[in-house]
């Protein structure tokens, strides 16, 4: 840090401009001290913009200015209308060697004595010059001017400098995600909007571990499970996001009608894909069973309409006790009925499926030809899609 504000006070340009006259004012006036160019809001580190100007008026002629900055992790003070040497014996006179040094070589002044006795000193620190501050923190930078008659003025400039840093938001189409929770429709093309409060180029996006590429700028990503995202994006410098949230719950697809059909003695059709099989009856209800690869559990009648997620589905199956058959339709008289079933199907790899399935009506009818026909009819619910990670459950 101490090398960093050497060369910041080498780029120091203090300007001097003195009074044409030296007559005193009649009146004695306090000193003043103008600053101006102190930014209004935190700056990055390296991303100041705009010079530090202090301008020091002392009608009855400078005195001492002390002029206090950081330096070598703690403060220095130092009177630029004095000569250094006679300045921080015996332990750091050559710290005051050095900013007195550096101030003089690229001012109008040669040294303190161009100093003491003005009536008007302009320093400038340009951006150049405090872009050299490299660590975080709050800077303060003090001008005490002090005239001929003992009366003195302090100016002064704080500002805060915070590290470079990324962050993360979310959005679809025009709307801004707040929170970190979202539900929404399959397929949902979710825009992830890194940005550096830098202003340096986003590298890389990440969601999961998986790098996602840029497309005409943007960072989309496309929805199509029920997941728990973490993103990470990290910019030209290096700069990495903290890992970044996203809780995304994908609704069931809307409802479908189903029929599951049993004519004779011949298999049930139409319940392959829910995992089901209906190979018998009783003597007065149908015996719908589950695969050696399904769960099957029968929920409340609430819940048809209670359930809309792919995550409320997956949970509903998991805190259900499984069944190993529903017997709720009658083989001898047709009939309406409000049972809500749901089933986990696990395919071969391991990728499940969730079903929920409201069984609405049964009908009956008899020929000479084919026997008993049962039909179950209703509607279904499915998550459409492979997998359902399990944090999102």
């Amino acid at each position: 840090m101490r090398k960093n504000l050497i060369y910041f006070l080498a780029l120091l340009f203090l300007g001097f401009m003195t009074s044409c006259s030296d007559d005193e004012d009649p009146a004695a006036s306090t000193p003043t001290i103008d600053v101006s160019g102190v930014p209004t809001g935190d700056v990055v580190v390296g991303q100041f913009t705009d010079s530090l100007i202090m301008n020091v008026n002392a009608d009855e002629k400078i005195e001492s200015l002390l002029l206090t900055l950081p330096w070598d992790e703690g403060q220095l003070t130092t009177d630029l209308a004095m000569d250094p040497s006679e300045q921080g014996k015996p332990d750091n006179t050559q710290d005051h060697i050095d900013v007195h040094q550096f101030i003089f070589a690229s001012s109008d002044a040669d040294d303190y004595k161009d100093v003491e006795g003005e009536k008007q000193v302009r320093l400038v620190i340009t951006p150049t010059v405090l872009n050299l501050l490299d660590e975080a923190g709050v800077l303060t930078i003090t001008l005490k001017v002090t005239d001929k008659k003992d009366m003195s003025t302090t100016g002064s400039a704080t500002i805060t400098i915070v590290d470079q840093a990324v962050a993360v938001g979310f959005s679809i189409g025009n709307g801004v995600i707040t929170g970190d929770t979202l539900t929404t429709d399959y397929g949902t093309v979710l825009t992830i909007n890194p940005t550096s409060n830098a202003g340096t180029a986003i590298e890389t996006v990440t969601v999961n571990g998986t790098t996602v590429a840029a497309s005409d700028g943007k960072y989309n990503y496309t929805l199509v499970n029920s997941d728990t995202l973490k993103v990470i994006a990290t910019d030209a410098n290096g700069i990495a996001s903290e890992e970044t949230m996203l809780a995304v719950s994908l609704n069931l697809k809307a409802a479908e009608a189903f029929t599951w059909q049993r004519v004779g003695a011949a298999d049930g059709t139409g319940l392959d894909k829910y995992g089901l099989t209906w190979t018998s009856n009783s003597a007065t209800n149908a015996i719908v069973k589950s695969a050696s690869t399904t769960k099957l559990v029968q929920l409340a009648e609430a819940d048809w309409t209670g359930i809309t997620t792919q995550s409320q589905l997956a949970a509903a199956v998991m805190a259900g006790t499984g069944i190993d058959q529903y017997e709720g339709v009658s083989v001898t008289a047709s009939g309406t009925y409000n049972d809500v079933l749901a089933t986990e199907v696990t395919a071969d790899g391991g990728a499940k499926t969730y079903y929920l399935i409201n069984v609405t009506n049964g009908t009956v009818t008899t020929s000479e030809q084919t026997g008993t026909t049962v039909t179950i009819m209703g509607e279904s619910r499915d998550d459409l899609y492979a997998t359902i990670s399990e944090e999102a459950k």
